[in-house]
């Protein structure tokens, strides 16, 4: 696995590197050596129209996590935005395409969410933390700069309903 720097600070991606001979190939998808990490949860999550967006998602302290997704199918626009208000890349995105082979580490203090670019696609996440309702919270993707390059076919109600970010609003504690 290859592990480059994103323009966020801390954001990471992840190139699989995959072995491969005539029986197929072989990808490692998580070391901790490399990213010292126990995860606890493990999320699919599928999408069967290309367009479909979800996000941008997060937890609040002190059920905060860290993320590595995967695309396993399809392509999708990968979003994060970092929220750490002591960050020095506060209130700023990042997108990148992925497909098979390519994940992106997402730190605490990110939101993170997706459009797909075809049908049926797939991701994977590990999560470093197990879901807390009471802490679970997002912001608006129309607030944050994101520019969807396919028309929304698909979004959640309470998608639709997340807060607009707000430089002077404190989404968690760092």
């Amino acid at each position: 696995m290859k592990i480059t720097d994103t323009p966020l600070k801390d954001a990471k991606m992840l190139s699989l590197e995959p072995f491969e001979d005539h029986r197929g190939s072989f990808y490692r998808l998580f070391c901790e050596k490399q990213i010292p990490l126990h995860f606890p949860q493990i999320n699919l999550s599928t999408n069967k129209k290309k367009g479909t967006v979800r996000g941008l998602h997060f937890q609040k302290e002190p059920f905060a996590e860290d993320k590595v997704v995967y695309c396993l199918q399809g392509r999708v626009l990968d979003v994060i935005m970092d929220l750490r208000e002591s960050s020095p890349t506060y209130g700023h995105h990042f997108s990148i395409e992925l497909e098979r082979g390519k994940a992106l580490f997402v730190p605490k203090g990110f939101a993170h969410g997706f459009q797909t670019l075809e049908d049926n696609s797939e991701l994977l996440y590990l999560i470093s933390q197990t879901y807390d309702p009471k802490s679970s919270s997002g912001v608006h993707w129309r607030s944050t700069g994101v520019a969807w390059p396919l028309p929304i076919s698909e979004i959640s109600e309470k998608d639709q309903a997340l807060p607009l970010f707000s430089p002077s609003k404190t989404f968690t504690q760092t």
